[in-house]
């Protein structure tokens, strides 16, 4: 009882401190890993395509590298907006992900189907990321 009442009067005293605030700026805190992810492999293996063109023999394989190479540029905002916090994350990411099925069907069409298997796994990362698939009705506005 004297306890009790000793820890109640040595609290009554001291004023209650304010809950410290939490941190939004972690790292990593705000990062969407599968755009990057997605991001990241649709460059590299677009770059080690072009890059495999430019260094095969002959000249005429060596202009087919400049497409893909410049297609290859089209992940670059990908990668940005999925490690910087942007509002507009999501439609980046969606207008990345039409831009690249159109390219990739219309290079599938060119050049053959291996295109749209080197692009599959890419392009499924982005369209999670960008809220196309696997967004069950829980997915926060």
């Amino acid at each position: 009882m004297e306890r009790q009442a000793r820890r109640g009067t040595a609290t009554a005293g001291i004023p209650a401190e304010p809950a410290a605030p939490r941190r939004t700026d972690s790292p990593g805190g705000n990062i969407s890993w599968t755009g990057l992810i997605g991001g990241v492999l649709g460059f590299g293996a677009l770059v080690a395509l072009g890059v495999s063109l430019a260094a095969g023999a002959g000249d005429s394989s060596s202009w087919w590298a400049i497409p893909f190479l410049l297609f290859s540029l089209l992940f670059l905002p990908a990668i940005y907006v999925s490690v910087k916090p942007v509002e507009a994350r999501e439609f980046v990411l969606k207008l990345i992900v039409i831009i690249s099925l159109v390219f990739s069907i219309t290079g599938s069409i060119l050049v053959g189907a291996a295109l749209l298997v080197v692009l599959t796994p890419c392009l499924a990362l982005l369209a999670q990321a960008a809220g196309f698939i696997f967004q069950g009705s829980s997915r926060k506005s």
